[in-house]
């Protein structure tokens, strides 16, 4: 397995738009039942790009799906990990969200998401 914790200094970017920084994209369904997911991207030199999906669909355990693409060959990782820690994380991000809605810039959940993904990677299990 290739995966390890990262650090703000291992991502790269290109500084084109949408390369410029860490993006995330959050989406809440809520419908006859409920499922949440946090995505991110982190590019990197030592282990590629990881696609990273954080999922909470309301039982004990959530998942962390993970899509790494070294030299334009991909593996698929998923963890499983308590919920307890989607809901920390995920409160975390939407309050640091809220709190920047009268920043002059947009949103910026890196650090978040780094925080979550080495917490997941630490103490979650591999399927």
């Amino acid at each position: 397995m290739n995966l390890r914790k990262i650090e703000a200094g291992d991502l790269k970017f290109t500084g084109h738009l949408e390369d410029d920084r860490t993006n995330t994209y959050l989406e809440l369904n809520d419908y006859d039942w409920m499922t949440y997911k946090l995505s991110t991207r982190f590019k990197t030199d030592k282990y590629g790009t990881l696609q990273v999906e954080f999922e909470y669909f309301g039982a004990v355990d959530s998942l962390m799906k993970v899509t790494q693409i070294i030299n334009n060959v991909s593996d698929d990782f998923e963890f499983s990990y308590p919920t307890g820690i989607f809901i920390k994380h995920i409160k975390k991000f939407m309050t640091d969200h809220i709190n920047s809605w009268d920043d002059k810039y947009a949103f910026n959940g890196e650090k978040n998401v780094l925080d979550f993904y080495n917490e997941v990677i630490e103490v979650g299990t591999l399927k």
